[in-house]
């Protein structure tokens, strides 16, 4: 059993993310996730979005991966911040 991966944004870069885990069955993508200020829609590629800020309400959660598709601007920085909300 493969283990489970939200990945983290909606855009272009946690498409190809998507696209990249999937093709190499490298994990089990479970879902996306964004900022509060960023959910628009419940929905992207078929998959469920979450709110960043809710995902500790979310069963198993703890055993889940988290994959932070971000654009190059300030890509450390901005990766690191939201890894430790």
């Amino acid at each position: 059993m493969k283990e489970k991966l939200i990945i983290v944004g909606t855009s272009t870069t946690a498409h190809q993310a998507y696209d990249f885990v999937k093709y190499h069955g490298l994990y089990d993508v479970v879902g996306f996730a964004v900022d509060r200020e960023y959910y628009k829609e419940s929905e992207f590629m078929g998959m469920p979005v979450y709110e960043l800020e809710k995902l500790d309400e979310i069963p198993g959660i703890q055993d889940t991966f988290l994959f932070i598709a971000m654009l190059w601007n300030k890509l450390n920085k901005d990766r690191k911040d939201v890894y430790y909300r």
